[in-house]
């Protein structure tokens, strides 16, 4: 595999990984959650860590314990602790699917912020077109098992009738 023209295949520390669910560790807070990427790579950057808690709106619980959280603010804590490791390729598995349309909204939102900042990667796997379209410069529609790449689209520079376009061929073509 090659990230930025380097082979990185067997090598560790280059992939910050969410996935579909939380994955929290239930005996560490919030805080401790999120910085556990940045604890492992030894890069620790407390207050990195608390502006994204801070950002996510989740200063005044950053002491709770993932079993005292709903499951939206669960996957938030997993998602800003994917954003908190340090790997230049990020993976996002349906990262923001059990958020309701505000929240999710706001967080596809901070998430191309962020991009627009940070010069990283993200292979992100979504089921909703909308979301697929709105985050991506590139969209993979994948088939069966094991997934195959059908069709790659570019979505970079598509003007906003163009984007309804493909919308439309995207809908038509997963049905």
């Amino acid at each position: 595999m090659l990230l930025g023209g380097q082979a990185i295949t067997g090598h560790t520390g280059h992939v910050s990984y969410m996935p579909q669910t939380p994955s929290l560790m239930p005996w560490r807070t919030v805080l401790e959650n999120v910085e556990l990427g940045q604890e492992i790579r030894g890069t620790a950057d407390r207050a990195r860590t608390l502006q994204l808690i801070e950002r996510c709106g989740f200063t005044a619980i950053k002491d709770a314990m993932p079993s005292t959280l709903s499951g939206g603010m669960r996957q938030r804590v997993s998602f800003i602790r994917a954003l908190n490791s340090p790997g230049s390729l990020l993976l996002l598995d349906e990262p923001f699917s059990a958020l309701d349309e505000v929240t999710r909204i706001d967080m596809q939102q901070w998430l191309k912020e962020i991009l627009a900042m940070e010069q990283r990667t993200v292979l992100m796997i979504t089921h909703s077109i909308e979301e697929a379209v709105k985050l991506s410069d590139k969209v993979a529609v994948l088939e069966g098992k094991p997934a195959v790449i059908q069709q790659v689209h570019d979505t970079s520079r598509l003007s906003a009738e163009d984007t309804q376009v493909l919308r439309h061929e995207l809908l038509d073509l997963l049905r």
